[in-house]
């Protein structure tokens, strides 16, 4: 990677010397006229200075670790079969940066995707939570309600036979009473 990277820089540096110092009137059709008088003037021109470099194509190393990247995204369910397709053509036509920007913005709906669902998960478990725990107490309101049902018609079953028993001892005493009544006339008579 470095020697690529002076191979570069040294291309750089020769074609801003090439500009500045010859007649640079055949390249204005090829590059801007406005940026050849940019590189002719001043101090000698860097590449630190602009940021100018060359990038050269990647390496079969480079396409080779690209493709098992986009791979093991395609496994890892981050990117569909169609996205592992498309990338695979980028890389093999030497796009390996809008490979990496694709990739790069796949993980990241992939992770948003993660935590909205992860999200939702938790939603619906806190939902079910709340429900189970509704219907836990409607369950015991209604079993309080049966048990309260049932003391009330245990005691009005008491008290049923209660009045029954009552009535019963009334009528018994009223027919006791009529007796003696009857008694005291009959023995009044007879004497």
């Amino acid at each position: 990677m470095d020697d690529r990277f002076s191979t570069a820089a040294n291309l750089a540096y020769r074609i801003q010397t090439i500009l500045r110092y010859k007649d640079y009137k055949p390249y204005e059709n090829v590059v801007s006229g406005n940026l050849l008088s940019i590189f002719r003037q001043g101090s000698p021109i860097s590449a630190s200075s602009y940021g100018i470099g060359l990038i050269l194509k990647p390496s079969f190393a480079e396409k080779k670790d690209m493709v098992d990247k986009a791979r093991h995204a395609y496994e890892k369910g981050v990117i569909k079969f169609s996205d592992l397709m498309y990338l695979e053509q980028e890389i093999e036509n030497g796009s390996i940066k809008s490979a990496r920007i694709f990739i790069s913005y796949r993980e990241e709906k992939y992770l948003e995707d993660q935590q909205r669902m992860a999200q939702a998960n938790t939603e619906a478990q806190s939902e079910a939570i709340k429900e189970q725990a509704i219907l836990a107490s409607d369950l015991r309101m209604r079993e309080q309600e049966q048990i309260s049902r049932n003391k009330i018609e245990e005691y009005a079953a008491k008290a049923g036979m209660d009045v029954e028993e009552y009535a019963a001892k009334h009528n018994l005493k009223i027919r006791e009473d009529d007796n003696k009544s009857k008694n005291t006339i009959k023995e009044n008579l007879l004497k």
